[in-house]
């Protein structure tokens, strides 16, 4: 992680690896999820005089998430595909072996979406329930347990679920009903539900009601409630809950000057939400990744001057889209702008990407991934294949994912 002049408090080295996420939709661990013909996962085929490598056919990507060093896609069969860090199951494919191209999630046909946190992942189904799998060690898989999974195993409880998003440790899904519930760590209030225990399984957030969005940062989450306005509870040394002060809530609190707001997104240390065209920032400022033209923390929110339409909020990174155009601000160490650089910019800048982008960009702790074209494109650090361009090679340039 790069070294910056901020005042923010520097994490554990669980904490650097964190990547949020972005809204999903998936399927309870039941027979009615095991696809009786699933897309064949990638294989290895060897003989005396080879070893050949047979890939699943192409697909189109529907939406893409970014964890602390996987990444992972819905494709439009259903079906879930993740790639990188697999220490802990992150991937899904029942083994711990790091993956530079996307492998298949086992059983999981009808996905709409797909989270990924520091170390795990979550899928939501069009009926409602949630999967997760990966590490487990605060319970964030919400099984009821604290034991790893390399599988999907089910959300204890949850049924009506139209979102779910991942911090570092946590996890939270939004209901149809506008309510949230979340699960795991709990050090910092990040659960909402008034205290700071952790939960094997999933746990109500106090007081919020008619909510239409959900962001899990690393410690922190944030939600937009009906009418625009925003509310954030967790962690809140950098000002990341955007309140104006740095005294961190173990229940939701109204994030001061934003209305209107139709997307919110969070981070390691900050938060970002788009009202109207425009991109507003809070939190830790320390590599200019608020996209202010400042290194300085800000603990209520502030007008970029960048307009957007979606916003994805990265480990010390946060990368707007603009119409088909992405373009990125804050650190840049291992080329996670995506401008050819390594430069850290204070300001948003435009990724050459190659091709048109869509939907919400995903960000993870150092690498950043998009749907351009019917597929994926990512950019930044790649030491456990994280791009899924089938090398460990940092790309401070877009390149395509393999096999999608």
């Amino acid at each position: 992680m790069m070294t910056t002049t901020s005042t923010t408090p520097r994490l554990t080295s669980v904490a650097r690896r964190f990547l949020p996420v972005i809204a999903a939709s998936v399927c309870l661990m039941s027979t009615s999820c095991l696809d009786p013909n699933p897309v064949p996962p990638t294989t290895t085929t060897t003989t005396s005089a080879s070893t050949t490598t047979i890939a699943p056919p192409a697909v189109e990507v529907t939406q893409v998430a970014a964890g602390g060093a996987h990444s992972c896609a819905v494709d439009d069969s259903g079906g879930v595909r993740c790639w990188g860090d697999n220490a802990q199951g992150a991937l899904g494919d029942a083994t711990s072996t790091d993956r530079s191209a996307p492998v298949s999630v086992g059983g999981i046909i009808d996905a709409t979406a797909v989270a990924a946190g520091a170390d795990h992942s979550c899928a939501l189904r069009a009926a409602g329930g949630v999967l997760c799998w990966g590490d487990n060690s605060a319970g964030q898989l919400g099984d009821g347990t604290t034991s790893d999974r390399s599988s999907p195993v089910a959300v204890v409880g949850i049924t009506g679920a139209v979102a779910v998003t991942l911090g570092e440790a946590h996890s939270c899904a939004l209901l149809g009903s506008g309510e949230a519930r979340c699960w795991g760590d709990n050090s910092a209030g990040q659960l909402g539900d008034g205290t700071t225990t952790a939960r094997t399984v999933p746990t109500a957030v106090n007081g919020l009601s008619g909510a239409t969005a959900l962001a899990a940062g690393a410690t922190h989450t944030c939600a937009v409630v009906a009418g625009g306005e925003l509310r954030c509870w967790g962690d809140n040394s950098a000002g990341q809950l955007g309140d104006g002060t740095t005294t961190s809530s173990s229940t939701p609190l109204a994030v001061s000057g934003v209305s209107g707001a139709t997307g919110v997104a969070a981070g390691e240390l900050s938060s970002c939400a788009v009202s109207g065209t425009e991109t507003w920032c809070w939190g830790a400022n320390g590599v200019g990744q608020l996209g202010m033209g400042d290194t300085t923390d800000h603990a209520a929110p502030a007008a970029t001057g960048q307009t957007a339409e979606a916003v994805g909020v990265g480990g010390l990174h946060a990368c707007v889209r603009d119409a088909s155009m992405i373009r990125c601000a804050g650190s840049n160490a291992q080329g996670e702008l995506g401008d050819g650089s390594t430069t850290p910019r204070s300001s948003f800048a435009t990724v050459s990407l190659g091709g048109s982008a869509a939907g919400v960009p995903a960000l993870g702790q150092a690498h950043t991934c998009v749907l351009r074209g019917g597929g994926v494109a990512c950019w930044g650090a790649n030491t456990a294949g994280q791009l899924g361009d089938g090398t460990t090679t940092d790309r401070s340039d877009p390149v395509a994912v393999t096999g999608i």
